[in-house]
């Protein structure tokens, strides 16, 4: 892979992940379920993250998993992904539901009658 090609996977991977993280805010919680079910369904049928692949070029070291290792901090790969795969997408969907629906806080909801 050409070297500008890399930084450029990263920073398009990190770009997803912060609007992961910042989706609660601002897009419809249906949406983000439907996001979350097609991540697990994309690890299912391709055995991982397409773009840790392009990345890395394997799915054996994931994006966090690799960061945090070259700041110095080292993870269990296992636990990394079980957080990764799981419980960050269970407190984003989670968060959703609180901002959205228990506070009543309008957010983009295309494609979604009566929104």
């Amino acid at each position: 892979m050409t070297d500008f090609k890399k930084p450029l996977l990263a920073f398009l991977h990190l770009g997803l992940i912060l609007c992961a993280y910042f989706s609660p805010v601002w897009l419809n919680w249906r949406l983000i379920l439907l996001g979350i079910l097609l991540y697990h369904a994309q690890n299912i049928i391709l055995g991982g993250c397409i773009l840790t692949r392009a990345q890395f070029g394997s799915n054996e070291e994931g994006f966090y998993y690799h960061y945090l290792k070259k700041l110095g901090i080292r993870l269990n790969k296992t636990q990394t992904t079980l957080v990764v795969d799981y419980i960050i997408p269970a407190i984003i969907f989670s968060t959703a539901i609180v901002y959205q629906e228990v506070l009543g806080k309008p957010v983009f909801s295309p494609f979604l009658p009566g929104h």
